[in-house]
């Protein structure tokens, strides 16, 4: 029997890596892939890096600088709007579906 023979019927082994560095799977599916794990380094360095960018995405929020919404605010007033479409221009007009 292969490690692929303990994976769960109609599903890649190694498919489950993201799943398993967010336990997220049963404890069947669990005890399959960590013997797949045992014999496999390329899902071992995949869940790795993936336990890693979970926790990371699990840490405190930054709050932004204080400043950050007076620069954006002060962005926005030298931004200069587009020119208006004169007649005669290329775009359609909605009426022009009709």
């Amino acid at each position: 029997m292969t490690d692929h023979d303990q994976a769960p019927r109609g599903s890649d082994v190694h498919a489950l890596s993201g799943a398993y560095a967010v336990d997220a799977l049963d404890d069947v599916e669990r005890a399959g892939f960590e013997k797949h794990l045992r014999e496999c380094p390329a899902c071992r360095a995949e869940v790795e890096s993936l336990q890693e960018a979970a926790a990371l995405l699990s840490t405190e929020p930054t709050a932004p600088p204080s400043e950050l919404r007076d620069r954006v605010l002060a962005g926005i007033d030298q931004v200069r709007p587009l020119p208006p479409l004169r007649s005669g221009s290329t775009v359609a007009e909605p009426t022009d579906a009709l």
